[in-house]
């Protein structure tokens, strides 16, 4: 036990300081932010180190970019507030990058599976659910709308109570997506029965 603690200390230890780096480097590049990943998966990426990390994703360099979506699929945020904070700078990253869009759909995808619980807890915002009144049926070729539902159907692939929390619309929008981009949306044992 003793030995896990040291471990998840150092783990900790060695995040900050490659955090620090970004931070410090004016020139950062897919080296270091590889780097990152076996101690990002390792560890906690507490909510004061995201927005250090984030800013790759206003990188000129595509293949940062790129890395910094490979870290983030595998990152363990701290809170569901963290996930929502990746999120807004991923659709920023999105309207800025539109070329990079099947990259931050798949990061997305992977948020969504890894933080489930956290995901469920924002449910009603991505998708613009209200609790009392029907709304209108969202736009499935909105690409900023279909990265939020991407990050909630893969969170409900491993968490299928989000099942419950979405509107009977988005039934249709999963048989879609499904078939158009099986990689990116995995099969949910719920809707499987609808189908």
């Amino acid at each position: 036990m003793a030995a896990m603690i040291k471990k998840a200390e150092f783990t900790q230890m060695i995040d900050s300081t490659l955090i620090q780096t970004i931070d410090d480097d004016l020139v950062i590049n897919v080296g270091t932010i590889k780097a990152l990943i076996p101690f990002i998966s390792q560890g906690i990426l507490e909510r004061d180190q995201l927005p250090i990390i984030l800013t790759v994703l206003d990188d000129a360099t595509v293949e940062n970019r790129l890395a910094l979506h490979d870290l983030l699929v595998k990152a363990n945020f701290s809170d569901s507030l963290s996930v929502m904070h990746c999120l807004k700078k991923l659709l920023q990253s999105l309207r800025r990058f539109p070329m990079d869009k099947y990259s931050i759909y798949s990061c997305l995808g992977g948020i969504g599976k890894r933080h489930a619980p956290m995901v469920q807890a924002h449910v009603s915002e991505l998708l613009e659910v209200h609790p009392i009144f029907d709304m209108p049926e969202q736009n499935i070729e909105d690409d900023f709308y279909l990265a939020k539902l991407i990050l909630v159907l893969n969170a409900a692939s491993q968490y299928p109570v989000i099942c419950s929390l979405i509107p009977n619309y988005i039934l249709k929008h999963y048989r879609y997506l499904q078939r158009a981009w099986p990689s990116l949306i995995p099969p949910i044992k719920v809707f499987i029965y609808f189908t």
